[in-house]
């Protein structure tokens, strides 16, 4: 599926495009509210300025997305891979990242607040300038 295909049938009412293969797709200044999009394959895509609010990202592949300015509020990523993620300056109020990997991820000037991050893999993963009140933050030994 190309980014044309997916932007078409969301628009036309489809939700669920869970285990579909998107990488490298630019998706930059879409939206995607209630998306279900698990287990998908959007490695290397390019998301930024993207609305996804309420969506289902759980157990994708989402490495090397751009996620730049992105709108998230209340998105599920559990368990999803985001090594070498940019999520600089995006909006994440709510986010639940319990048991994603994180390694090498970008977070600098993101609104974390209320995020889930106690049990997601943070090995090199940028926090730099990121808001994180009363978001659950991972234990760092």
């Amino acid at each position: 599926m190309d980014a044309s295909e997916l932007v078409e049938k969301y628009k036309a009412g489809e939700r669920d495009f869970r285990g579909a293969i998107l990488k490298g797709v630019d998706l930059a200044y879409e939206e995607f509210k209630d998306i279900d999009l698990q287990g998908a394959d959007l490695s290397g895509a390019n998301l930024y300025g993207a609305i996804l609010s309420r969506a289902n990202l759980s157990k994708a592949n989402l490495s090397k997305v751009n996620f730049g300015n992105t709108a998230m509020a209340n998105t599920n990523m559990t368990g999803a891979n985001l090594t070498n993620a940019d999520f600089k300056e995006a909006y994440l109020e709510g986010v639940d990242f319990s048991g994603a990997d994180l390694t090498r991820a970008d977070f600098s000037g993101a609104n974390l607040y209320n995020a889930n991050l106690e049990t997601a893999t943070v090995d090199r993963t940028l926090f730099r300038g990121a808001y994180t009140a009363g978001a659950k933050l991972p234990r760092l030994y």
